[in-house]
């Protein structure tokens, strides 16, 4: 039963249970996106995706969620912070009625600029517009404080981690990607007869260039979208010399 001693779950907690929940979402679905779209699935309009992208971006988190609700209250986000959903009136696990209908309303508290969620921070029992039109509460068990800690700061140290080698693995993929681009548009303009360093076509988007000989050798570091020519000595001619460029946005 609720009573004054219950300890409702409140905005931050749960928006960190939401980012938890998220990663666990992409981490299962985006290497069969890929699979199925390949690796410029992110650079794909919405006409080249089919129902697939549909069913695991729409149908795959609303039938995990509420899966997740009728089986064990809670997502893996919020047995994270140590909270379960349960109905506003006796306390006890939601129905699935309830947790459908929660799910449902999720639009509801999205559409007026996220309003229904952000409700959760000032109402007295932490409820959003979901909550609230569903009869439900999320409330933490707080009965081993050490243990609910440890769970919460161990999510915080699992996502910084997974960011991390998520953000290396995709620089290294483009850096790849926009070496082998590079190095087949300097190949063509060298066959071409073009004299680097003189009336470079200005389409290669390169704003500082210093061109010298040096060895063939790809050595590159992206960072949130913007890649870094540290060295990058591309075959230019059959005299394998190569121009080396230091660029600072692509």
């Amino acid at each position: 039963m609720l009573n004054s001693e219950t300890h409702y779950a409140g905005f931050w907690l749960r928006l960190w249970a939401s980012v938890v929940d998220t990663v666990v979402v992409l981490i299962i679905i985006l290497p069969i996106l890929f699979a199925v779209y390949g690796e410029n699935y992110l650079t794909l309009s919405n006409d080249q995706l089919g129902p697939v992208n549909t069913l695991l971006n729409w149908g795959f988190p609303a039938i995990g969620v509420i899966l997740c609700w009728i089986w064990r209250s809670a997502t893996p986000g919020k047995m994270v912070i140590s909270a379960q959903i349960v109905c506003a009136k006796t306390g006890i696990k939601a129905s699935i009625g309830q947790s459908i209908i929660r799910y449902i309303a999720y639009f509801i508290s999205l559409i007026p600029f996220g309003l229904g969620f952000l409700w959760i921070a000032w109402d007295d029992k932490k409820q959003g517009w979901h909550d609230k039109i569903a009869g439900t509460v999320v409330i933490r068990d707080l009965a081993d404080p050490k243990a609910a800690q440890k769970r919460l700061w161990g999510s915080v140290l699992i996502i910084v981690v997974i960011v991390i080698l998520a953000w290396y693995f995709e620089g290294t993929r483009l850096s790849q990607a926009f070496v082998s681009q590079t190095d087949h548009s300097l190949q063509r303009y060298s066959n071409e007869g073009f004299s680097f360093g003189q009336g470079m076509p200005s389409n290669l988007c390169w704003q500082e260039m210093d061109w010298r000989i040096d060895h063939r050798c790809h050595d590159l570091q992206c960072k949130f979208g913007q890649v870094y020519f540290l060295k990058a000595c591309l075959v230019a001619s059959a005299t394998e010399t190569a121009p080396v460029g230091y660029v600072r946005s692509v």
